[in-house]
């Protein structure tokens, strides 16, 4: 994916799915900012990545947003209700957006479970166990990879003509 010249604003983009996509969005061409609300870890970040920069800019006519949400906002999780509120509203919005700020695009990519960060608050047994059971849940057998979101999201950042779209990046949780 070129996105040679594009200006790429990640929030959140200090570990995890963020992290991987500014990096694939730099590698890919694009100057790219990162915001996070953890100091040491977007000095982290930003050391990692040399095509990155701290100020926003403003987004151009062909530009693009893209959310990230999750498989919460179309699944049932149990104890994911707030999470799933949440998702759901920024699915929901994305094509009343799309529509809204036309020419530029609105998409959301909706990841399942991926293996970032987020599940190191769980003791290491646990969180082990929880993974390797959702694993063997999905149709692909595992649990997804940064990286992995972060192309479906460079993807979306890079095709002119998808809009309004929700890319579901779940390992099939929605077809089990």
């Amino acid at each position: 994916m070129n996105l040679e010249g594009s200006r790429v604003i990640i929030f959140d983009g200090t570990s995890g799915i963020g992290l991987a996509t500014a990096s694939l969005a730099a590698q890919s061409g694009a100057n790219v900012a990162i915001a996070g609300h953890d100091p040491d870890r977007l000095a982290g970040a930003l050391a990692q990545l040399s095509a990155a920069q701290l100020s926003l800019g403003t987004l151009a006519a062909d530009g693009s947003i893209t959310f990230v949400t999750a498989a919460s906002a179309r699944a049932a999780f149990p104890g994911t209700v707030g999470l799933a509120a949440i998702n759901g509203a920024l699915n929901a919005a994305a094509a009343t957006l799309a529509l809204e700020l036309k020419p530029r695009r609105v998409n959301v990519v909706s990841p399942g479970i991926v293996e970032t960060p987020i599940w190191s608050h769980f003791p290491e047994e646990q969180r082990c166990n929880l993974l390797e059971r959702e694993a063997h849940a999905l149709p692909v057998g595992r649990i997804g990879q940064p990286e992995e979101v972060a192309q479906a999201i460079v993807m979306l950042m890079g095709n002119g003509f998808m809009t309004g779209a929700i890319i579901d990046c779940d390992g099939g949780a929605r077809v089990k």
